[in-house]
């Protein structure tokens, strides 16, 4: 009577993974057409440039983080509860602050430009060509920001295909107006960085008309929604300015052991390195969407599965980038216009040593979005200081002054390697009985619990049929007449509402699952659709409108809400998962 077709899962995961991915492609495509086309126009010193100035991204980028990811969070929590002014003031709050920050860098970047380039690393050789390009990019970084905003609200009201389209748009129309404004109209080095903003632009524009049909502009009247927009959008800003710190560390570092050669060579590098982005950011991105759900439901089958089939599909990839670059690394230095010879040996041996790194680097990255979803927050960020900070530095500057350029690129894969032996030792040291060492899941729910997942038909009749399999479970898992009573009135109104406010058509479907032992009950439903959260919609209603609240059909909401140990509900990639813990004792 509970049958799990799974047809919910596959179809989202596969969605939203094919469009995380193509979204990152059009992002990541923009910054490699801009290198490859400084190397065709402006030779090694555009390279050099296009080193030296690329932090400047990583500024905006961070800002565009912390507004974009945190108001989506914010917003998703106020479509949970189908509160459409709140929604309307995170969303103006997150525009509001991207625009203000934004606007204030560029102020004091446009200010303090020398002092800025030369901590950036840039030398006599290129300072004039990285103060055009710097200048343009400051001017007009607000829009680098800003495309971060339909990047993540696309993807949480669910506009999988204009998500994509507009992405790749954006990398069609950057590599034009790059070669529009350098080739036709004979631009130095601020002709790319024109281009890329004028793509930029095109892009806000676009995604923010698409935005403006679900969302309107309002003043705002609680200034709370900047300080939860913080707080959800630190963590992410954080993850790009480290890599901000990371830049222009590497670029003195280079200056120092390679100089001028160092700087072309770590462009081409960090090309290779977006490139295996793309295949981390989509795979990462679409499994952390249901990681974090699997573990508050104690779905340690379906964490183990989804975690496998992460790590086998990037294998793959990446191993195919490593071949590619091995085998191609010749006609690379061509695409990027690379004639020296020395520099064309050194950009060839560097890629080849970079790519080493590849490898570890992927069980590091996946591992890390695991951690960050499942709270182990520590260990993740013990992962993305040891690889990106601490153990990519400490051999670099110790044994590049010494061995040469090539012990750079070697750093990579030590700091990889090294992050992986660092966190098996500190998994062993903290393994907790009844813990798996690698994944932290709850061995003890596993072998003492009882679980049932099924699939169920947005229609009456179907929930109807699903409540009697639910009855079943009950009475197979001894459970108390109150807590079957609790749970299937509950479990049939949350999925009647579910149905009657996410879905126009009867014949989508909602996944279900119920869990129980000794200690605990819990119960967890995921549907697409609208957002819109059953628990944080009554509680609403009951607490501003008790009258209406007492025509509805909430009875057992009502009663589960307020005797619920914990209610997560998560939002995401337009997705609605909500899980109820209920405390047995």
């Amino acid at each position: 009577m509970l049958d799990d077709n799974k047809e919910l899962l596959n179809k989202l995961f596969h969605k939203h993974a094919t469009s995380a991915a193509l979204s990152m492609i059009g992002v990541q495509a923009c910054l490699m057409i801009n290198s490859i086309l400084a190397g065709k126009f402006f030779s090694g010193e555009g390279l050099a440039v296009m080193s030296v100035v690329s932090p400047i991204y990583s500024i905006y980028a961070a800002i565009g983080a912390l507004t974009g990811i945190g108001g989506a969070i914010i917003t998703a929590h106020s479509l949970g509860r189908d509160d459409k002014n709140s929604a309307n003031e995170n969303f103006s709050c997150a525009l509001f602050v991207c625009i203000i920050i934004s606007i204030f860098v560029s102020i004091f970047g446009l200010t303090f430009q020398d002092q800025f380039l030369n901590l950036l690393g840039s030398s006599e050789k290129t300072f004039a060509m990285s103060k055009l390009y710097s200048e343009t990019y400051l001017i007009g970084g607000v829009f680098t920001a800003l495309f971060y905003m339909p990047y993540h609200f696309l993807k949480l009201t669910g506009h999988l295909k204009a998500l994509i389209l507009i992405f790749l748009l954006m990398a069609i129309t950057n590599g034009i107006f790059d070669y529009l404004f350098c080739v036709k109209m004979k631009m130095s080095m601020n002709g790319i960085a024109l281009g890329t903003i004028s793509a930029s632009m095109i892009t806000v524009l676009i995604g923010m008309l698409i935005l403006f049909r679900d969302f309107k502009v309002v003043k705002l009247n609680n200034l709370n929604c900047i300080r939860q927009l913080f707080r959800f959008g630190t963590p992410s800003a954080l993850n790009q300015f480290f890599n901000f710190a990371r830049f222009v560390l590497m670029n003195n570092l280079l200056l120092m052991v390679a100089g001028h050669t160092g700087l072309v060579i770590f462009s081409v590098v960090k090309v290779i390195e977006n490139l295996s982005t793309i295949i981390l950011s989509g795979i990462s991105q679409a499994t952390s969407a249901f990681v974090g759900v699997f573990f508050e439901e104690k779905d340690n089958v379906s964490i183990r599965r989804i975690e496998r089939q992460a790590h086998l599909i990037s294998f793959e990839l990446i191993l195919i980038l490593i071949v590619s670059v091995c085998l191609w690394s010749n006609d690379i230095c061509n695409l990027f216009g690379i004639k020296d010879l020395y520099e064309k040996i050194s950009v060839i041996d560097a890629i080849k040593i970079f790519s080493l790194s590849l490898m570890p680097s992927i069980v590091c990255m996946i591992l890390s979005s695991y951690y960050q979803s499942t709270k182990f927050i520590r260990l993740a960020n013990l992962i993305t200081a040891m690889r990106g900070f601490i153990l990519l530095f400490i051999p670099a500057y110790l044994l590049a002054p010494k061995y040469g350029v090539n012990m750079i690129w070697y750093s990579f894969t030590i700091a990889a390697i090294g992050t992986l032996i660092i966190l098996a030792i500190v998994l062993m040291i903290n393994r907790k009985e009844n813990q798996s060492t690698i994944l932290k899941l709850d061995l003890k729910s596993e072998k003492s619990g009882s679980y049932r997942s099924f699939s169920v038909k947005s229609s009456v009749e179907e929930i109807s049929e699903a409540i009697k399999g639910i009855e079943e479970y009950c009475e197979n898992n001894n459970f108390t007449d109150k807590e079957t009573m609790l749970v299937k009135l509950s479990m049939e109104e949350m999925m009647i509402s579910i149905k009657d406010h996410c879905f126009k058509k009867s014949n989508e479907t909602m996944d279900a699952r119920i869990y129980s032992d000794e200690e605990s009950i819990v119960l967890r439903i995921r549907s697409g659709g609208k957002l819109f959260n059953p628990i944080a919609y009554y509680q609403h209603m009951e607490d501003n409108d008790p009258l209406k609240f007492a025509l509805t059909d909430a009875l057992g909401i009502s009663m589960i809400s307020k005797s619920a140990k914990e209610v997560h509900y998560k939002s995401t990639f337009g997705i609605n998962n909500l899980t109820i813990v209920l405390d047995r004792s």
